[in-house]
């Protein structure tokens, strides 16, 4: 269901290109199966779009200048000094979204209705050890979301450049690595609909709700929005696209959320980390089902 276009696969990232990092982009298609019923056992799965980008050429004092840029609470453990030039945008990143990226993660628990946007920002506030997922009360979310002390909006990217056909200079002025992209209702700027944590222009990473389950992919800006659009209750040029940027370290982001009233059902993924340092789902966790969506249909 849903064939996804393969026009990103040339994709330029002016911000690596400009530490002196050269890359390289791939369109990946993604497939999820949904879990059959004794009523449909073929029920259809879903085929959707990622990016898969290597750096291919890099000096070791460019990285050094890059982690800082885009390290989490815990910054990435890999070893570039270990394995020549096969590394991939990835291993820039938190072990958490290392072990995650290409991944679902269903909940036993259907009672539980984890957003998107919180399972994004359990991921990015992992200490490099475990991913605690738990689902929080609408309004004291939001009210820390938007409060300016954790958060505080940086701007907004305007209509005319929100079709994946406008500039993407003039759409990515004014982002930072690790800035929020947060979709909202324009009508209704509280009503957080999706988010996406900015990586380089128009390469974002996210959490895709699909069939139950959550996708963990880096995305292109016109791969977000063709997801987007068969979710909405209302036409996408309808959307308010506003940038947050940290206002606090991670680490105090991760104290403010585990301290919100009414926090539910909390389930921990345990991290471990390769021979590079890559970060590695250790086990499946309680309450959790971990699978790929890099298999083949």
């Amino acid at each position: 269901m849903g064939v996804r276009s393969k026009m990103d696969a040339s994709m330029e990232l002016p911000l690596l290109k400009s530490f002196g990092v050269q890359s390289s982009s791939e369109s990946l298609d993604l497939f999820l199966r949904q879990q059959g019923t004794s009523e449909n056992p073929t029920a259809p799965g879903y085929q959707f779009g990622g990016l898969s980008i290597a750096l291919t050429q890099f000096d070791e004092a460019a990285i050094r200048q890059l982690l800082p840029l885009y390290g989490q609470i815990s910054s990435s453990k890999v070893n570039f000094a270990k394995s020549g030039n096969s590394f991939f945008l990835t291993d820039l990143l938190s072990p958490a979204i290392q072990a995650l990226v290409w991944k679902f993660v269903r909940f036993n628990d259907s009672a539980i209705q984890l957003k998107s946007h919180e399972a994004l920002l359990s991921v990015l506030i992992s200490d490099g050890t475990q991913v605690r997922f738990s689902n929080h009360e609408a309004e004291p979310f939001l009210n820390f979301l938007f409060d300016g002390r954790a958060f505080k909006t940086a701007g907004e990217i305007i209509l005319a450049s929100q079709s994946s056909a406008a500039s993407r200079w003039e759409r990515n002025s004014g982002f930072s690595v690790g800035d929020l992209l947060i979709f909202t209702g324009k009508n209704a700027p509280r009503q957080v609909l999706h988010a996406a944590l900015w990586l380089d222009h128009d390469v974002y990473f996210e959490v895709v709700p699909a069939s139950g389950k959550f996708v963990f992919r880096i995305a292109s800006f016109a791969q977000i929005l063709e997801e987007l659009t068969p979710r909405m209750p209302f036409e996408v040029s309808q959307l308010r696209l506003s940038i947050l940027r940290r206002n606090a370290s991670w680490v105090d982001i991760a104290k403010g959320m585990s301290a919100l009233r009414q926090q539910k059902s909390t389930f921990l993924l345990p991290l471990s980390h390769d021979s590079l340092g890559r970060g590695q789902a250790a086990s499946p966790g309680q309450g959790l089902v971990l699978g790929s969506v890099l298999d083949p249909k």
